[in-house]
């Protein structure tokens, strides 16, 4: 018997000087290194550019995405190393959810 999955939601902040092309990579990226580990991405949020509330790393501006996924519980912790080292994420969180947002396509 497999190990029970639970289901995270993403919050992701990309720089904001990538190329629509290289946002849609960056996110594909992410997707398939959360299957690659046994994961399950069910859908994804895209809020596109905005405002930060302060400078990070010196930007004005970040893309904001979502990404909700079913995974193992040891996963998130290797899934927050993984993502520290991508040099185009200003910042991200993982949280622990019970739904899937209305807004968020499925992938």
């Amino acid at each position: 018997m497999g190990e029970a999955k639970m289901l995270y939601e993403l919050a992701i902040i990309l720089d904001a000087e990538l190329e629509d092309d290289q946002v849609q990579d960056e996110l594909r990226k992410i997707r398939e290194w959360i299957e690659s580990k046994g994961g399950h991405v069910q859908g994804i949020e895209e809020w596109g550019r905005r405002e930060l509330a302060y400078p990070i790393k010196k930007r004005q501006q970040g893309y904001y995405a979502f990404v909700y996924f079913e995974a193992p519980p040891p996963m998130s912790l290797e899934l927050r190393e993984h993502l520290r080292m991508a040099p185009n994420i200003l910042r991200f969180r993982i949280f622990k959810t019970e739904k899937l947002s209305k807004e968020a396509h499925a992938v």
